[in-house]
């Protein structure tokens, strides 16, 4: 994720630029990617790819489930046919977590690692 922070104005918006099998995760102000409860999980839509994180506490945004779009022809696992942009608008200040929720690009189980994720650092 392009930058690891980034900045807006209470009351402005962060256009997300997704492109391929991603899935727009937003938490609520000082939320941090160990209080995300990896192991609350969906399956997706279609298959086979990896199950979605839907952990409803403190979550303030879930976006599109990327496996409901269209895919290329032959892409495994499935990878949507066109980016998107997920536009979502910040009205309160604070610091908030953005995630992938497809639970393989967030965290790692080989290591153990937090990967993929950011924050949008909202500014009065």
């Amino acid at each position: 994720m392009t930058p690891d922070v980034a900045d807006v104005k209470a009351g402005g918006a962060v256009n997300f630029h997704i492109a391929g099998f991603h899935h727009l995760l937003i938490y609520d102000d000082g939320t941090k990617p160990e209080d995300i409860n990896i192991a609350a999980t969906i399956p997706p839509t279609t298959q086979p790819v990896p199950p979605l994180i839907n952990d409803p506490v403190k979550r303030i945004y879930r976006g599109l489930d990327p496996s409901v779009l269209p895919a290329l022809p032959g892409s495994t696992p499935p990878q949507p046919l066109q980016d998107r942009i997920e536009t979502v608008r910040f009205p309160n200040p604070g610091k908030f977590l953005v995630l992938c929720g497809v639970l393989p690009h967030f965290f790692d189980a080989a290591t153990g690692q937090f990967i993929m994720f950011g924050y949008v650092r909202v500014l009065p």
